[in-house]
């Protein structure tokens, strides 16, 4: 803990312009983040009068578009300095106590240690959102991605939001039933990435079909999963969506405005998810300089320590110096110790620091060395989500690309797991996936059946292997001169690079 104020002042001298930030918080949220002196206790304060928070002022210390209309104004400076957990920061606030808002004046740095503080007191979920569309015509190409908003020429024939905490399963359904869900939901450590385990039936009119699957999705982005096509005349498509929203029902995304560009949180989770390219920048995030925020598994030390030389460390029950065997305990080797035994180089004014209690992991390294360090991370658990799929398409003739789309199903699902799709009345597709260790191929276990009587035989059932991204022949027949073939095209993404590859792509539109 000696380092703390060291490596706190490198952030403090990295000065970035100051401005003006509104915070959405209910004054209770701020008595939550613990900095009350020892000797009372929570109860003992009254939320009513406000003294713990700060004097009454008239006027705040700064201008801003966020004091306009304000009335009764607290001067919280000292405590949101002592919110944030380091002296070493400076900053000017004022809570408006009949709007419920913290108005902050301070630099970048201080405003995502303020906001880190505060958003560990409030609880959040998530907020899902799934809407069926149906496109005119039938494209063979792959259509699944992330967009900004779903296609112009697509109709929205029903949309179904609700709210979920992770872990816990969900029944959904519409009112007239024609959308039914059951679900579950679980959000990992950096609220970036979502898996999302669900059986969804759709009654909606031209939109037959029913899934049991699963895959991953990332908060506070529009993701187009293709459905297939029923008639080979229009294409059916999914958007979901994964808003954090906190219990009292506000997103997440719309409680921290800037003075100039308003909200201003979702672009930044989206950038941030894009960790892996070091030379990115990441807004509202730490300086432009290297300096990165991770979240880490509670285990990242003694992952590290598996081939350090350093044997006991810190042991509360370890030997003193006054022990009979007067050995005292070796002292726990620092993160920039284990990392550089890890082969992270750091330069002059380089450092790491983990603040065990959060599983935070906070850096300043070079764009190489932070590749090395998303490196080590990786294999303890933090890898970037995959969003494998399988299309299966009749054709009427034997040309995968030319020739006229009967029907088509597509259906997003784990590696290892199975996946259904019933598509209309008369098809019924089961399958599972397997990718080889070099990720360009999947084994491949399927199923085609017409939805029946037990005793009737599967369309198709075997086992393949299949290059990713490249359409396979299942099956094909030949009856009175006319060819009938499907084909299975199996895909995987990673959401990070897929993410990546969207937000250059927007910001040269832009």
């Amino acid at each position: 803990m000696k380092r703390l104020p060291f490596v706190f002042f490198l952030l403090s001298v990295l000065i970035s312009a100051d401005e003006v930030r509104l915070y959405h918080v209910d004054v209770s949220v701020l008595r939550q983040v613990e900095v009350v002196p020892a000797d009372k206790e929570t109860d003992e304060f009254d939320l009513d009068d406000f003294d713990w928070l700060g004097p009454v002022v008239k006027k705040a210390p700064f201008e801003s578009r966020f004091l306009e209309k304000a009335e009764e104004l607290r001067d919280c400076s000292k405590r949101v300095v002592a919110m944030m957990g380091f002296p070493e920061m400076k900053a000017e606030a004022v809570y408006d106590v009949d709007a419920e808002q913290l108005i902050v004046k301070a630099n970048e740095e201080a405003h995502w240690l303020l906001r880190l503080g505060i958003e560990r007191e409030r609880a959040r979920m998530i907020q899902i959102t799934i809407g069926i569309y149906q496109l005119p015509g039938v494209d063979r190409k792959d259509q699944t991605g992330f967009l900004e908003s779903p296609p112009k020429e697509a109709k929205l024939l029903h949309e179904l939001s609700w709210n979920a905490i992770s872990g816990q399963s969900m029944v959904i359904q519409s009112d007239q039933g024609t959308l039914q869900v059951e679900s579950e939901i679980q959000w990992d450590a950096y609220d970036g990435f979502v898996d999302h385990r669900l059986d969804l039936e759709s009654k909606v009119p031209q939109a037959e079909f029913h899934w049991s699957t699963g895959f991953s999705g990332v908060t506070g982005s529009n993701w187009i999963q293709e459905i297939g096509s029923l008639d080979g005349e229009s294409t059916l498509l999914l958007v979901t969506r994964y808003d954090p929203v906190f219990s009292d029902g506000r997103l997440w995304n719309e409680w921290v405005e800037k003075e100039e560009g308003g909200f201003f949180l979702e672009e930044a989770l989206l950038q941030r998810i894009r960790w892996k390219d070091p030379h990115g920048q990441v807004p509202g995030e730490g300086p432009n300089d290297g300096t990165r925020m991770f979240i880490v598994p509670p285990t990242l030390e003694t992952f590290l320590m598996s081939d350090f030389d350093s044997a006991p460390v810190d042991d509360p029950f370890a030997p003193d110096s006054e022990s009979d065997n007067n050995e005292a305990a070796k002292p726990r080797p620092s993160m920039k110790e284990l990392l550089q035994q890890n082969g992270v180089e750091f330069r002059e004014g380089d450092f790491a620091f983990h603040r065990r209690g959060s599983s935070e992991l906070l850096v300043k390294l070079s764009p190489e060395n932070l590749e090395i360090l998303y490196a080590i991370i990786q294999p303890t658990g933090l890898g970037p989500p995959e969003y494998p799929y399988l299309e299966m398409t009749e054709i009427d003739g034997g040309d995968f690309h030319k020739d006229k789309v009967l029907r088509r199903t597509v259906i997003p699902m784990f590696f290892g797991q199975t996946g259904r799709a019933h598509m209309g009345n008369d098809l019924l597709v089961e399958a599972e996936m397997q990718r080889d260790q070099w990720n360009r191929n999947a084994e491949l276990r399927l199923s085609l059946m017409k939805p029946g009587k037990k005793e009737d035989r599967p369309i198709i059932k075997t086992a393949l292997v299949a290059k990713l991204d490249q359409p396979l022949m299942v099956k094909s027949e030949k009856v009175d001169g006319k060819q009938r073939t499907w084909f299975a095209v199996v895909r995987n993404k990673v959401l990070e690079q897929e993410l990546n590859r969207f937000l250059k792509k927007r910001d040269k539109k832009r």
